[in-house]
């Protein structure tokens, strides 16, 4: 029993760790549902938003075009709309002009600082 409540107190503070992180950058982690109640009835998501918005900011890290975020990143064309809103909003991203191509969609500073805490928190829950 002692030992179940050490894991369970240290799993408790990588999650509190988790929504610290996510929140500094304005976004916010849902846990509760997903996570917790799994029915064979339901189908369940093959990649969270987080997932989504970190495969973005990877892709758009040293400049893409949004056909070419859509297709690496596996997104519809609605889909895309909907992130990159979210993500110019967040200012985690930034429509550029680089040399002769129009509307470069490129990682700002904080969308790597966003992408440095993804990473760390994926390392600590695998």
């Amino acid at each position: 029993m002692m030992f179940r409540s050490a894991c369970t107190t240290n799993f408790l503070w990588v999650f509190s760790s988790i929504r610290f992180h996510i929140d500094a950058f304005g976004v916010l982690l849902m846990l509760s549902n997903s996570e917790t109640k799994l029915s064979s009835s339901r189908r369940a998501r093959k990649r969270s938003d987080i997932d989504v918005i970190a495969s973005i900011l990877k892709e758009a890290h040293e400049g893409a075009r949004k056909t070419r975020i859509m297709y690496k990143c596996n997104l519809s064309h609605r889909q895309l709309k909907v992130y990159l809103k979210l993500l110019l909003g967040m200012k985690l991203l930034e429509l550029t002009e680089e040399g002769s191509k129009l509307d470069v969609l490129k990682t700002t500073a904080k969308g790597l600082k966003f992408l440095d805490a993804y990473r760390t928190l994926k390392a600590l829950m695998t």
